[in-house]
């Protein structure tokens, strides 16, 4: 990918952290994540939560995010659910409210 590209795509995001940014602790580790739904259900019961809310996190600040990680956004704990997709600049996880 193109260096003038990269650099563009990462001051966007940049932009995107700082305006709708939340702080949070990935394992254990101060990070900033953004919204990117209110979670899943299951398509043949909905009543079964797939997810609470899926996250986006920089990949400068979770090198490998992986399916049981724990996540705390304004002191709420949740865990990671499924295996993260992405792309070079970030990760998307899906997360699930622990059991108190």
């Amino acid at each position: 990918m193109d260096a003038t590209i990269s650099a563009d795509i990462v001051a966007i995001l940049e932009d995107a952290y700082s305006t709708f940014g939340v702080a949070a602790t990935y394992a254990g580790v101060s990070v900033t994540m953004r919204a990117v739904s209110s979670g899943h259900r299951s398509e043949h019961t909905p009543s079964i939560v797939l997810s609470d809310r899926s996250m986006k996190v920089r990949r400068s600040e979770v090198t490998r995010p992986v399916s049981g990680d724990v996540v705390v956004i304004e002191g709420t704990s949740y865990i990671v659910t499924d295996e993260p997709s992405g792309t070079p600049w970030e990760w998307t996880v899906d997360l699930a409210e622990a059991a108190a």
